[in-house]
């Protein structure tokens, strides 16, 4: 195989690995955007979930509540009942004030449950309006999420078919070029590339006259001593195919 001939052999390689890593790149931004309309959408239902919670808690408060005054209820009646068969009027002036404490304790407590009755409406208002925002947001990202999640299973299918592209082209290439090759693709993004005017295409940097000269001869392919890149001389490949 001839110089030329590997050198377009890479060519052709280097080609369906930059397109590839185009569309990767392109894709990077679609994950990242369903993790952001995930994050929004766990938000909301937090939201959601810490009104519930509220409401749960504002029931378990008023069942309490009601529970503790109703025992209060049941010792008034029962000392009220008492009240008659109390000899002395000490033992008659003690239980009227026991009497007298359970009756504030009650009215404490009922005021207690007036108070939680009335906080009901406005966390259920709240409820309702966390719950239509992430009904709201569930309507409006559907139509993004399904778009992105096809956007994603399309960038796959074309990397697919151009990895089995990648595969058959590789078989062309001289397999220590390629190893190569591949290795500083993997560190740069891409493995080779063409010195025009004695500067690299892949750092920009210039090369050595007398590495620039060989590279004209187009005996053979080099190595970029600045990024180790496969390097030719675009001028020599194109006298070569003309």
């Amino acid at each position: 195989m001839s110089i030329k001939e590997k050198l377009r052999a890479l060519q052709a390689l280097q080609t369906v690995d930059l397109e590839i890593n185009e569309l990767q790149h392109a894709g990077e931004a679609y994950p990242k955007r369903l993790g952001e309309l995930d994050a929004e959408r766990a938000t909301a239902r937090v939201r959601v979930e810490a009104e519930r919670s509220r409401l749960t808690e504002n029931e378990r408060l008023r069942r309490e509540k009601e529970t503790e005054i109703q025992a209060e209820k049941e010792k008034i009646k029962k000392w009220e009942a008492r009240l008659a068969e109390q000899r002395t009027t000490r033992e008659y002036t003690a239980l009227a004030r026991e009497i007298d404490i359970a009756k504030k304790a009650m009215l404490n407590l009922d005021e207690e449950l007036k108070g939680l009755g009335g906080q009901v409406e406005s966390i259920k208002k709240a409820l309702a309006d966390r719950e239509g925002e992430l009904n709201r947001f569930e309507d409006a990202s559907a139509a993004e999420r399904a778009e992105l999640e096809g956007q994603i299973k399309s960038l796959s299918s074309q990397v697919a078919a151009l990895s089995e592209k990648r595969t058959g082209l590789s078989q062309n290439v001289d397999r220590e070029l390629l190893g190569r090759y591949d290795s500083v693709r993997r560190a740069n993004g891409s493995g080779m590339a063409a010195v025009v005017g004695g500067i690299c295409g892949g750092c920009h940097m210039h090369v050595r006259r007398q590495l620039y000269n060989i590279l004209l001869a187009g005996s053979s392919i080099e190595t970029c001593p600045s990024c180790n890149r496969l390097i030719y001389a675009a001028e020599a490949l194109e006298s070569q195919a003309e």
